[in-house]
């Protein structure tokens, strides 16, 4: 009988052509731990797909959160279903997207950090939304 995942963390994530978003919780007692935001800056906006911003995104919110994530179990929430599908696989065809899945499989055994995958429904993903749209005028 497989155990049910039981995540200490959540990390939420979600990009828009202006930048990304995410943020960490913890699941016991619910707090929100860190939250963040950024823009693409031009190059990287026009030369990568919706799906590598989503995995670059992830990528940079465990490099960001990863005094938190270390040791921990981690549930991973992005409305982007290829993310989701490279990491549950650890494999697909797109080789720039292979890479950066095999990055965060590797950050997350060097990290001791337990991740799962998951999709949340856009309608669903409001913070991290409404982070990637979040532009500095500083």
């Amino acid at each position: 009988m497989l155990t049910p995942f039981m995540a200490d963390l959540v990390l939420t994530t979600d990009t828009s052509l202006s930048g990304f978003g995410f943020t960490l919780e913890r699941v016991n007692p619910k707090e929100t731990l860190f939250a963040g935001h950024g823009p693409w800056d031009t190059s990287t906006k026009s030369s990568m797909s919706s799906n590598q911003r989503e995995f670059v995104t992830i990528k940079r919110a465990l490099s960001i959160t990863q005094h938190w994530t270390q040791g921990k179990s981690l549930l991973i929430q992005t409305d982007n279903t290829i993310s989701v599908a490279y990491l549950k696989k650890g494999a697909g065809q797109v080789k720039e997207l292979f890479k950066i899945a095999q990055d965060i499989v590797k950050w997350a055994f060097a990290n001791n950090t337990t991740i799962k995958e998951t999709h949340i429904p856009g309608l669903s993903n409001t913070h991290a939304d409404t982070l990637s749209r979040t532009v500095d005028k500083t």
